[in-house]
């Protein structure tokens, strides 16, 4: 998997949560549910290294349990920076849209004033890194989802959507828009995965006029590049979402 280089901003914002989340400090032990599955051995594999080093493989099914069968609030906090330092060393590691909607369940709203700021400035330069990833190594559309699950507003991800022109944010939104052919033919919005405000914004992204001509322009100027006939097929799709 080739990806594109991580710009200062990005890695600056990774090393702020480490600084901002450092105080919470990994528990002498680790309680889960009785019925949950978790393994002993799930839970070895947290305290076999330092938090930086943890590899997806040992956090996998903690990040799939994480306060709703496995620890509290505080423990989930200790492994923040790295879980979501994982979705820049490798993309896909873990469902985005659950790991980002989990900020919810720790009640990530009243937390202290530097702990949702870090978090926020670290998504939005997750998000604006992610507009560079070919769609065919990650897509975005995750990242988003996760934003309704936390509550969060995607005006300034979409701001920041309008303003990269690059091919690789066009295709990011052809893909999504495929993604969601179903969803538009059989309800004519998007799927149910999709919560409010995020909904709401990202309809009305995809139905302005300069989300139309942005990839009528792409498909008409593409010759042979990768994803073309994505961005010609979205554009179908398009007429869908803008004449409901």
């Amino acid at each position: 998997m080739v990806l594109p280089p991580v710009p200062t901003s990005l890695s600056a914002s990774v090393e702020h949560l480490y600084d901002v989340f450092a105080k919470y400090k990994q528990p002498a032990q680790s309680h889960s549910s009785p019925f949950s599955g978790i393994t002993e051995q799930h839970k070895a594999r947290l305290y076999s290294k330092p938090l930086r080093d943890l590899a997806e493989d040992d956090l996998w099914t903690y990040a799939m349990h994480a306060m709703t069968t496995w620890g509290d609030i505080s423990e989930y906090k200790h492994y923040l920076p790295r879980l979501h330092e994982l979705l820049v060393v490798h993309p896909g590691w873990t469902d985005a849209e659950l790991l980002i909607g989990r900020l919810e369940t720790a009640g990530w709203s009243q937390w202290p004033d530097a702990e949702r700021d870090a978090m926020i400035a670290f998504l939005h330069e997750l998000w604006a890194w992610s507009l560079t990833i070919d769609p065919d190594v990650a897509s975005c559309g995750g990242i988003l989802q996760g934003f309704g699950h936390a509550g969060i507003s995607a005006a300034r991800a979409l701001a920041t959507w309008r303003t990269d022109r690059s091919w690789s944010a066009t295709r990011q939104i052809a893909v999504l828009l495929i993604y969601e052919r179903d969803a538009f033919m059989t309800g004519g919005s998007l799927g149910r995965q999709w919560m409010s405000p995020v909904r709401d914004e990202l309809l009305a992204f995809l139905r302005e006029d300069d989300t139309e001509e942005r990839l009528s322009s792409a498909c008409h100027d593409s010759g042979d590049r990768p994803g073309a006939d994505e961005i010609c097929d979205a554009l179908d799709i398009l007429e869908l979402v803008r004449h409901d």
